[in-house]
């Protein structure tokens, strides 16, 4: 059953405030309403995150835009974002590397997927490894600058003591560093057309 919790008005939202589904505990949709309104209650959404790799095996970070309300100025994830009402996470994650980096992935593996909780953001987070050798032009409006990091580089960037990553991308970083297979960008899970 799809239920509903609009607010009055959310038709008028700006843009920026994008439209997105809330989910239940077992990430099924049971609504949709603007992302304020969703990220103000705490209510429980989705979220994809991408993490790019090169050949050499270096990961690119983005540090995220000065504007941006959260986590301004911290290093995260290549690619991240809130998927749109009725999108699926392998859309989204194809729309925001556009959108963020500007190329579009076609080479990439899921990993794994975070359960939704505070250090979350309340967010149910879909990681996907993607390979990308080409020049990565980032959207200078989402993120300040980007670069990439070797193992040795992320460990000495993880150990700081300030707060120069997102805890989320700690998070990812910590569960990705866990995983007992290789990526393989050569499984069907690596396909656009795949259904999810």
């Amino acid at each position: 059953m799809l239920l509903s919790f609009m607010v009055d008005g959310w038709e008028n939202m700006p843009v920026q405030d994008e439209i997105i589904d809330i989910v239940d505990q077992f990430n099924q949709i049971i609504g949709q309403e603007p992302r304020t309104y969703v990220h103000e209650r705490g209510l429980l959404h989705r979220s994809v995150h991408g993490l790019v790799f090169n050949s050499s095996q270096q990961l690119f970070l983005q540090k995220r835009a000065y504007a941006k309300k959260i986590n301004p100025g911290l290093w995260d994830s290549s690619v991240g974002g809130h998927l749109h009402a009725g999108e699926t996470y392998e859309q989204a994650l194809v729309r925001e590397t556009k959108e963020e980096l500007n190329f579009i992935p076609e080479n990439y593996q899921f990993l794994f997927q975070l359960s939704s909780r505070p250090i979350t953001g309340y967010e149910f987070i879909r990681v996907y490894a993607i390979q990308f050798d080409g020049e990565i032009n980032a959207n200078q409006e989402d993120v300040y600058e980007g670069r990439w990091f070797d193992q040795a580089e992320l460990e000495i960037l993880m150990n700081l003591s300030g707060g120069e990553l997102t805890s989320t991308f700690k998070l990812i970083h910590h569960t990705y560093l866990e995983l007992e297979f290789p990526i393989d960008f050569n499984t069907p899970s690596s396909k656009l057309n795949k259904s999810e």
